[in-house]
């Protein structure tokens, strides 16, 4: 009786080779496409610091004020959902539970002011609470128009010294109106990686970290003016370009007016 004997073929070293350079070659291909991702996201993130900046000062052009500083604002838009500023040249954060449009916070009303003045497009809310207040920008972080001085003239924590004063756009997530009493004007949370903020203040700026219109702010409530070494973003005056974890969020110096 004849048996039917069958020999299994495997694959030989060549397809083998074949497999593993195409397995790379797919890997390489996600790996470019997410660098490719994320590079589109940062330049749209510097084209909407850009365009904000832009509106902020075609703003002052045309009404001779700050946007949710202006003074003269129900004036032309009413006094449903916004308020007039107080016309001293900076865009401050009431400091309260109540810190909204309604109750006459310059920060909540600012970008109201550039959307009624049809200047910037977008739906803002009138309120700076949890993930809700401001113009969203890119990659989760929101934006919030302030001061780094409150209307008192005390400096809020966590700012380069060279910001004092100044009215600046802050980026990161939004926080809860009550927990805003402590961490000051609305943003505290890293949503860059330090390579990250590093590209974006090259592009914009110096690409130091504690000089020039592009810094970042320190989470932390109890943080001090000036304190730009926090752990995980900056390194000296630059960026601790070997960090790999989201470590900063980022402060734009808006146009001296």
């Amino acid at each position: 009786m004849k048996v039917n004997s069958k020999k299994v073929r495997g694959f030989s070293l060549v397809e083998l080779s074949i497999v593993l350079i195409i397995i790379g070659l797919l890997i390489a291909g996600v790996t470019g496409g997410s660098k490719l991702v994320k590079s589109a996201g940062l330049n749209k993130l510097v084209r909407d610091i850009t365009e904000i900046n832009t509106a902020y000062i075609t703003f002052f052009e045309a009404y001779d004020a700050l946007p949710g500083d202006f003074k003269d604002a129900e004036s032309f838009w009413g006094t449903t959902g916004l308020k007039n500023g107080d016309g001293d040249g900076k865009v401050e954060a009431v400091l309260a539970t109540a810190a909204t449009a309604a109750t006459g916070d310059e920060s909540s009303n600012a970008f109201l002011h550039l959307a009624k003045a049809e200047i910037l497009s977008g739906s803002y809310s009138a309120q700076i609470d949890a993930g809700t207040y401001g113009q969203k920008i890119n990659i989760g972080a929101r934006a919030v128009i302030v001061n780094e001085e409150d209307s008192a003239g005390a400096t809020h924590g966590g700012f380069a010294t060279h910001l004092s004063g100044r009215n600046v756009l802050l980026l990161g997530s939004t926080i809860l109106k009550v927990t805003r009493v402590v961490l000051d004007p609305g943003t505290h949370s890293a949503f860059l990686e330090p390579r990250d903020i590093y590209q974006i203040d090259k592009k914009i700026d110096d690409g130091l970290s504690a000089e020039g219109i592009i810094s970042y702010r320190i989470e932390s409530a109890g943080a001090t003016t000036g304190d730009v070494t926090a752990a995980g973003c900056a390194s000296g005056t630059g960026y601790l370009l070997t960090g790999t974890s989201k470590a900063c969020n980022l402060v734009f110096e808006l146009e001296n007016l």
